[in-house]
């Protein structure tokens, strides 16, 4: 899993959302079985923190540049 969580930190943000989108599209498929949904729910789950991680250090940069001027 670390493996896959160092190739998913190197996505970007619109890339992460992509991946994000295909989870909850796998979620959302009623046919899908219990394992692979609790597999998708937590893969969503790691993805979405990422995303937080990603916004969270795009405001820094901002708020940053904005106390500068």
């Amino acid at each position: 899993m670390s493996d896959k969580k160092s190739t998913l930190k190197d996505l970007s943000y619109e890339e992460l959302i992509e991946k994000l989108d295909s989870c909850v599209s796998k979620l959302d498929d009623s046919d899908l079985p219990l394992e692979e949904a609790i597999n998708a729910y937590k893969e969503g789950l790691e993805i979405s923190n990422l995303c937080k991680e990603k916004l969270e250090s795009a405001k820094k940069v901002v708020v940053s540049k904005m106390e500068n001027n």
